[in-house]
């Protein structure tokens, strides 16, 4: 009866022990995978943050036009890097927040200028352009494989996408320009943006063929596994 007794026990024990293995090891799971979590997020503030400022100096290198309020700028480039190195949630959030700031006084657009006038002055349109240009862009970098034919390259599969993801900037810039200046849209068109289509393409094709294959291979962890994110 005793030996019956003890057997029950272990019996008992060993089911706990294992119930109590089991948990640990659950607890643990969830830790690592609470710390993923957060490391990734951590990653992705500091990948904005760093488009962010990315952004705030190229706006800075401008050439002034005489014929046009609207300045030739880098500011197009590094909207490019944007849809290159971030996913699309994050190049939405880059350029929304780089705009946001800029919006409530900080001197970060071209020619160190800030505040609500600016986004109501000429180029206010070009601004606001730049939130659906980047996320649109970085979108159909990591779709076009799966879309275009598997002969296409990837050389022509970047500059198509970037070029598309160009596209509603340079309407909603042209479209503010012609109500600002209180013109026609072909003028709008002719004043605002094809004077500064041929540094564009020029900007483009550097972007899609020059930089994203060099930036894509960076190993350091803040930007490891940023091209696969959706």
């Amino acid at each position: 009866m005793l030996i019956i007794v003890v057997y029950n026990y272990l019996c008992v024990a060993e089911n706990v022990a294992m119930i109590a293995r089991y948990w640990q090891n659950e607890s643990r799971n969830r830790i690592s995978k609470m710390d993923k979590n957060k490391k990734m997020n951590i990653f992705k503030m500091t990948r904005c943050a760093i488009f962010i400022a990315i952004l705030a100096i190229v706006s800075q290198l401008m050439i002034p036009l005489p014929f046009s309020p609207v300045p030739m700028t880098l500011q197009t480039l590094g909207v490019l890097l944007c849809c290159i190195m971030l996913s699309p949630g994050e190049a939405l959030v880059s350029t929304g927040i780089f705009i946001l700031l800029g919006a409530v006084g900080l001197p970060i657009f071209s020619g160190f200028r800030g505040g609500p006038q600016a986004l109501l002055g000429p180029t206010g349109g070009f601004l606001i352009g730049f939130i659906p240009m980047s996320g649109l862009g970085s979108f159909l970098l990591r779709r076009a494989p799966q879309v275009l034919s598997r002969k296409a390259t990837a050389s022509f599969w970047r500059v198509a996408a970037l070029g598309i993801a160009s596209l509603p900037m340079y309407i909603m810039g042209a479209a503010w320009f012609t109500y600002y200046m209180g013109c026609d849209f072909q003028k709008g068109l002719t004043l605002a943006v094809l004077p500064y289509l041929p540094l564009d393409v020029i900007k483009l094709v550097l972007a899609a063929l020059v930089f994203a294959p060099v930036l894509q291979r960076i190993r350091i962890p803040v930007w490891i596994n940023t091209v696969e994110e959706k």
